[in-house]
């Protein structure tokens, strides 16, 4: 399956790859508008767009007489997942292979790679640096994160950025369930943007671009 992305390589050699994966009910442009500005100019930065895709209509016409007059918008997922159930309808497992076949397609598999994940994209980020090789660290911001779903033994950092007023996941779960991964020895820091709802703002670029830096060597 082909996938739509957003791209930018550098005119040498490049030292790494940063993979920046959206939310839920966006596309690649989405992240890459956001934070490209703040990886290194070394680096390649690739955004791909979630495999899956999620129909929205102008109005709720739709299937109601007048739909055909109504506007389609496209967002797309990585999974679907029943919060009530607390069970996938659509796994990770397409997702994953699209990633890796994107980068494939660029030749981008064998560089070192830091993988920072918004909302959605930041809980399938850990699972894309296990199943990718040289990964090197994982930047979740504004998502939970899922310790008793991680294997115990990888080597990346996974670090966590979390808005101080973000009204969809919560912080404290965050901040726990971050902590316990530390406890079982994974490297990371957890920071909390003042005045930072659900979303990537400038203040959570400066952090994801500090946060490199404990493994971007200048």
């Amino acid at each position: 399956m082909a996938l739509d992305f957003e791209i930018r390589k550098p005119p040498a050699a490049p030292k790494g790859l940063a993979l920046l994966l959206h939310g839920y009910d966006q596309d690649a442009f989405s992240i890459f508008s956001k934070l490209e500005k703040f990886i290194p100019k070394d680096f390649v930065v690739f955004a791909p767009t979630a495999p899956f895709p999620i129909p929205h209509w102008d109005t709720k016409l739709f299937p109601a007489p007048g739909w055909r007059k109504q506007k389609l918008r496209l967002g797309y997922s990585w999974y679907f997942y029943q919060s009530q159930t607390q069970e996938y309808l659509v796994d990770m497992t397409t997702s994953l292979a699209c990633i890796e076949a994107g980068l494939e397609n660029f030749s981008l598999l064998n560089l070192p790679k830091i993988i920072i994940g918004f909302s959605q994209g930041a809980y399938v980020a850990p699972f894309a640096a296990l199943r990718l090789s040289d990964s090197k660290q994982v930047i979740c911001i504004s998502c939970e994160f899922l310790p008793d779903d991680l294997p115990i033994g990888f080597s990346f950092r996974i670090d966590g950025i979390f808005g101080e007023k973000d009204r969809i996941a919560e912080i404290d779960v965050a901040r726990r369930s971050h902590g316990e991964l530390v406890n079982r020895g994974v490297i990371g820091e957890f920071r909390i943007i003042s005045g930072m709802d659900h979303e990537v703002n400038e203040d959570c670029g400066m952090a994801v671009r500090e946060l490199m830096r404990n493994v971007v060597k200048s």
